[in-house]
């Protein structure tokens, strides 16, 4: 390319494309080999890694989507179109609600990636995994969709109209557990709450208001400030063990096995007794950091600080960030797992379509995935034997140890 065409940079964005950028800041994409101009004036050029389609940015804000030689898949109106599903070839498109006004909202829509738009771009949200991820499809092959007035509407992936009811979804409680959609009767803290059923499209009153709903969250939230303290030491926490106890947790995070549950046992005794700070993330520099001095909050008690320990050296735990999709993919190390493959496509794409799939693929084996309550907002569970998991969940409420069996 000739230094006098005022193109300051150019690089390869796919073998068969040239990306250039002009002195103005604004694109082009050239094909290559010959560097034929294709389009010109664009504001942005991105190649998304997930379906591997190029978004180009026009500079009255719509976005051309194109293939890897440049040939838009089809003509695009919209300001944004996030990644195709590689399976049904659905993705969330975007567009103003009045078209060249950029002072009026942005509404959704999908779109198929013939170009085809099978929900209409007029809904505050369109039910997805991550912000930019496909469409989520649920049993049955359904779709869902929010209102600009948050009310559930229900489509078929060809885009037909299933189901809308009369009904108003909290913006910031839009929650689907078990194909059954959190929403109310009426709107506002005085909306009768109750689970909308995306298989059958029945409703059930929970005879909670959504007002009673926020105030359990923010009394959560904010927490009983009159918490009572107590200060333990170390040596009064070691003559305090309840060995049975200690036995019967091992042995069911052993799934039964003898030694490796002794060998278990060994290691939380000397963790309890002597711990590693490394074990702990525990700041040795801090000069009020004293490893012999325990604190007990509220109602926990001996059995709680002896999990803790436990949860820093057993091998059996898995640790997840909330959003982590591909860390739960790779479980597979977990009992019963190894086999065990996610399918997004067809299962959906959050975090909680992955424990499911991952209960369902346990539950043949006679394994229960557990989970356990965190501090934060990290996920943490463990796979234990189904005869065994009501037994751990006793032992755990002794402890003070919030912990639930993943329905599969």
């Amino acid at each position: 390319m000739h230094p006098n065409l005022g193109h300051r940079e150019a690089w390869a964005l796919t073998p068969q494309l040239m990306q250039s950028r002009t002195a103005e800041g604004r694109y082009a994409l050239h094909r290559l080999p010959d560097l034929a101009l294709l389009h010109s004036g664009l504001t942005a050029i991105d190649l998304f890694p997930d379906d591997q389609l190029i978004r180009a940015r026009r500079s009255d804000d719509t976005v051309m989507v194109l293939d890897a030689s440049g040939q838009p898949l089809f003509d695009s109106p919209y300001e944004h179109v996030l990644n195709f599903n590689p399976k049904n070839g659905l993705a969330v498109a975007f567009q103003r609600q009045r078209p060249g006004d950029r002072s009026s909202p942005l509404l959704e829509g999908v779109l198929h990636r013939s170009g085809t738009l099978r929900v209409p771009c007029a809904f505050a949200q369109i039910e997805r995994g991550f912000n930019d991820s496909p469409p989520k499809v649920f049993p049955g092959g359904k779709l869902l969709a929010y209102s600009p007035e948050g009310q559930p509407r229900v489509f078929n992936t060809q885009g037909q109209l299933l189901s809308a009811p009369d009904l108003w979804c909290p913006p910031l409680a839009r929650t689907v557990k078990k194909n059954l959609l959190l929403a109310g009767v009426g709107s506002g803290p005085e909306a009768a709450m109750g689970w909308f059923s995306l298989k059958d499209f029945s409703f059930t009153p929970t005879g909670e208001t959504w007002g009673d709903i926020t105030q359990a969250l923010r009394r959560g939230l904010e927490g009983d400030t009159d918490v009572e303290v107590r200060v333990l030491r170390r040596s009064d926490l070691v003559d305090a063990e309840d060995t049975d106890w200690m036995q019967d947790v091992a042995r069911t995070l052993c799934l039964g096995d003898a030694e490796a549950a002794t060998a278990l046992v060994t290691t939380w005794r000397a963790a309890v007794a002597q711990p590693d700070p490394d074990d702990f993330g525990w700041d040795t520099e801090d000069p009020d950091f004293d490893p012999d001095l325990l604190e007990l909050c509220g109602e926990d008690n001996d059995l709680t600080l002896y999990w803790q320990h436990l949860l820093a050296v057993g091998p059996q735990f898995a640790r997840l960030d909330w959003k982590d999709a591909d860390g739960l993919a790779s479980s597979r190390w977990l009992p019963g797992a190894h086999d065990w493959h996610w399918n997004t496509s067809t299962q959906g794409h959050g975090m909680e379509d992955g424990f499911d799939s991952l209960a369902q693929h346990l539950a043949p084996q006679q394994l229960a995935l557990v989970h356990l309550r965190t501090s934060d907002d990290s996920l943490r569970f463990v796979v234990v034997r189904q005869p065994d998991a009501a037994d751990l969940l006793d032992r755990l409420a002794h402890a003070a140890v919030d912990a639930w069996v993943h329905a599969a």
